[in-house]
């Protein structure tokens, strides 16, 4: 599991929350991979536009100069389109359960708004399963497939006797957050290109 997953998923037990069982199919590369190659990119770009005796590399310092940032940008947004089709794939199964003996018990697992989009579920049908999932916040009751936003997952074990429940969500990153987790890479990525003295733009 990568960082961003595992501190997605850090369970809030001072709230009594509990976190979710989950596998992660189509993780994204570990962005310390992908930041070496942008820099190698950019060192690559700098000298060719600004040593290259390559006509098209520009006639004067001004056009190597904006040349140069052109391609700087074209190598932030292949960047960007690529990341994003990387976060687009992940793939999520949140899972958990529970029991209750002669009693209800409701249950809340911690799992991060604004952060997945819940597509799926698979539950308990059976009269162990007295109330819920509530997610979010909202009454889901009657959701079975179909896009809606995640958050944390609530419901209500119980029975007479013995009672057990289950549920399984199958999720995906919604795309804000693929969105606002991008930028945040790319500030990253050009906080190393200013240590190493090379332009970002």
């Amino acid at each position: 599991m990568n960082l961003l997953v595992a501190l997605a998923l850090f369970p809030t037990m001072l709230f009594g929350q509990a976190a979710p069982t989950t596998k992660v199919t189509n993780q994204v590369h570990p962005l310390n991979e992908l930041s070496g190659e942008m820099v190698s990119q950019v060192k690559l770009a700098k000298e060719y536009f600004m040593t290259s005796p390559d006509p098209a590399a520009g006639k004067d310092f001004e056009e190597r100069t904006a040349n140069l940032s052109k391609r700087i940008a074209q190598i932030f947004q292949n960047f960007r389109n690529n990341r994003k089709g990387e976060y687009e794939k992940v793939g999520f199964v949140f899972s958990s359960s529970d029991w209750a003996t002669g009693k209800h018990t409701p249950k809340t697992v911690a799992i991060p708004a604004d952060t997945y989009i819940f597509y799926q579920i698979e539950r308990t049908t059976n009269g162990d399963w007295k109330g819920g999932p509530t997610i979010n916040g909202i009454d889901r009751k009657d959701w079975k497939i179909g896009d809606i936003p995640g958050g944390n997952v609530w419901w209500v074990t119980g029975g007479r006797g013995s009672a057990k429940t289950f549920w399984n969500i199958n999720a995906r990153y919604d795309q804000a957050y693929i969105s606002s987790t991008i930028d945040r890479e790319i500030v990253a990525i050009k906080g190393q290109l200013h240590a190493l003295n090379l332009p970002t733009q």
